[in-house]
């Protein structure tokens, strides 16, 4: 039997405009979806829970999603995406006087069997605050690390996974809590506006902050990080690590006394010195691991898991870097380049020295009664750790 996110398929009107789809966002927001997908020639989905799962039994066509992007953004835009170009953007619903619902879209073209141009379309809920840094379920000491004084800290991941939840957590915290700092950010697109803080956490905010978006504001990533060195921050955050030049700018700034946040899209953390590194020639790379080694304070990789009773909770697998770490990181890089590193840093994580694997992350939950037993052992056998932990 096929299972629809309201127990039966939602209709799509002829007259799907602007009223009934953002209707529909807000519905499925409520419902507790995390992410919505519109695909020419297919029905509607939605992720429930970490699943796909059916929204509409009819499909909707290009001619649909076109129209609510150009409607939004402009002919130049969805012609611009039409023809290759990749695009994401914050989109807002005024549901009330008092309340505005914000979602992140993201479009891409594909091939559909009905027109030489189809779309993609994926809209994601969030939030209007990330949550309290301090009542997040993390390590005392992974909690430290990330509020450092400088160097970077990575936040890694798949898509979907909580990455920038979880930054803008610390960055809240910083903001309001720190010993006032002046912090920076640039995103693509900006997904919480620390701004318009409410009024109990603006009445007692210690930091400065601006926020950058790529295409509104700044023409990209690195360009927007060489103007924000010159306004000398302490916290700069930069949305992701995607080109050699904001990558070296970002070591630059995390190596003369900035704290630097960024994400990457890696599947576990010791994989991110390589993801990084792999964007530069051959010819740098050994210059830019050493650099990145030398500013890491901390690496994290999170998941998110189906939990019990419905929703879905993280499992965070982390290393922290001492300075004695940095070393010990160095010496392994130098005698057998990013594998030998990869190596140690799998290594420690796995020993649990100021490290965390999935497989232990995963064992907490499983022993709060967050996760199932099936998911507890699914992670074990993902990572080769299958053992009796009964």
């Amino acid at each position: 039997m096929t299972k629809y996110v309201f127990g039966h398929p939602e209709p799509i009107t002829a007259q799907f405009g602007v009223s009934e789809f953002n209707q529909l966002l807000v519905r499925l927001r409520d419902r507790g979806c995390s992410d919505i997908f519109f695909k020419s020639d297919d029905c509607i989905w939605a992720r429930l829970d970490g699943r796909m799962t059916r929204v509409t039994e009819d499909e909707i066509d290009a001619k649909i999603i076109r129209e609510h992007i150009a409607r939004d953004k402009g002919e130049g835009y969805a012609n611009s995406i039409a023809t290759g170009t990749p695009s994401s953007w914050a989109y807002r619903v005024r549901e009330s006087a008092e309340r505005t619902g914000r979602f992140r879209l993201s479009a891409a073209s594909i091939a559909d069997s009905s027109t030489s141009t189809g779309f993609r379309l994926v809209c994601r809920p969030i939030s209007a605050l990330p949550p309290n840094f301090n009542e997040l379920d993390l390590p005392e000491e992974l909690k430290s690390a990330l509020v450092h004084e400088n160097g970077i800290a990575l936040v890694t991941g798949p898509t979907g996974s909580g990455k920038t939840t979880c930054l803008f957590s610390v960055i809240l915290h910083r903001l309001v809590y720190g010993p006032g700092e002046h912090l920076a950010t640039i995103e693509d697109p900006i997904e919480f506006d620390l701004n318009n803080l409410p009024e109990d956490l603006e009445s007692i905010r210690t930091g400065v902050i601006g926020q950058e978006e790529y295409i509104t504001n700044v023409a990209g990533f690195s360009v927007a990080l060489k103007g924000l060195l010159r306004d000398n921050p302490d916290v700069i955050l930069v949305g992701e690590m995607r080109d050699p030049e904001t990558i070296r700018l970002s070591l630059e700034a995390s190596l003369t006394g900035h704290a630097v946040y960024s994400t990457v899209h890696v599947t576990d953390a010791s994989s991110a010195l390589a993801r990084v590194t792999m964007n530069f020639p051959e010819s740098e790379q050994t210059n830019m691991a050493a650099s990145l080694i030398s500013s890491l304070r901390v690496i994290t990789c999170q998941r998110l898991l189906p939990k019990l009773g419905g929703g879905r909770c993280a499992i965070t697998e982390y290393v922290l870097f001492a300075p004695e770490d940095r070393e010990q990181l160095k010496v392994a890089f130098m005698k057998g380049g990013l594998i030998a590193a990869e190596g140690a840093i799998r290594e420690r994580v796995g020993q649990g020295i100021r490290a965390m694997s999935f497989t232990q992350a995963a064992k907490q939950r499983f022993d709060q009664g967050f996760i199932s037993e099936q998911q507890f052992a699914e992670q074990q056998l993902e990572f080769g750790e299958w053992r009796d932990h009964q």
